[in-house]
């Protein structure tokens, strides 16, 4: 999810290095405007922040149901991001 975000992010010249800032400029540039369903926004915080939890929480198991829930909704973000890049080039190339 963070690269696909972060080559939509990057076609508007958007560069970020680490997570909170593709996940903050998602929120702000993308989902508050309304370019980017908010729920995409909640996805990859709410992910982002699973993912970190074992760093800091030795005992905690990640769900064999959430991990594939997740990974389902990666899905369906990277679908939505690509239709969005060719959308973006189609711009482009037409000159927009």
């Amino acid at each position: 999810m963070f690269h696909a975000v972060s080559a939509l992010l990057m076609l508007d010249g958007l560069r970020f290095k680490k997570h909170l800032g593709v996940i903050s400029a998602l929120g702000r540039d993308y989902a508050k405007t309304g370019l980017v369903p908010y729920e995409y926004h909640q996805l990859l915080s709410k992910a982002f922040e699973t993912r970190n939890q074992p760093d800091y929480d030795i005992d905690m198991v990640i769900e064999r149901a959430l991990a594939e829930l997740y990974c389902q909704k990666a899905e369906e973000l990277a679908a939505f991001i690509a239709q969005e890049m060719l959308k973006k080039s189609s711009q482009v190339d037409e000159g927009q």
